[in-house]
């Protein structure tokens, strides 16, 4: 296998442990069994922290080997974090409950007609329309015994 070299400027490297950051957090935060690929992607990426004299950015314990980014640096990075999942609570609702009204509506089909599909747009842009306006104040969950 090849070895692929690259050359960064400081700024460049810190936008890379970022994204490197994120990633592995994208993949990994919710499992049990991490998939290692991605964490030792991590930790050789940011291993090449004191070629940068990235000291303020990454820490390292040498008693269990493992790099990690300060928890300044890890607080920068969550906010991104927790744009990307706020973001992500309103789209996966809005749709989600758009396609359960439309399934309610139509019964169990095949393949969407283009009515169908501009009917379940029109859901979705309800339901965003009111969670923009409410929020999550309106919404109820009958609870089943």
């Amino acid at each position: 296998m090849s070895k692929i070299k690259m050359e960064m400027s400081e700024r460049q490297y810190e936008k890379l442990m970022e994204l490197v950051y994120m990633g592995n957090w994208l993949v990994n935060a919710h499992r049990n069994e991490e998939i290692a690929s991605y964490s030792e992607m991590e930790q050789f990426v940011f291993s090449k922290y004191e070629d940068a004299g990235f000291d303020e950015y990454v820490t390292y314990d040498k008693e269990d080997d493992f790099y990690e980014l300060t928890s300044e640096q890890k607080e920068k990075v969550h906010r991104y974090i927790k744009e990307f999942e706020d973001y992500n609570l309103w789209e996966e609702l809005t749709y989600r409950l758009a396609n359960r009204d439309l399934l309610q509506e139509l019964g169990p089909v095949g393949k969407l007609q283009q009515k169908d599909i501009e009917r379940r747009l029109d859901l979705a842009e309800q339901y965003e329309n009111e969670f923009i306006k409410n929020g999550l104040k309106n919404v109820k969950v009958n609870k089943s015994n």
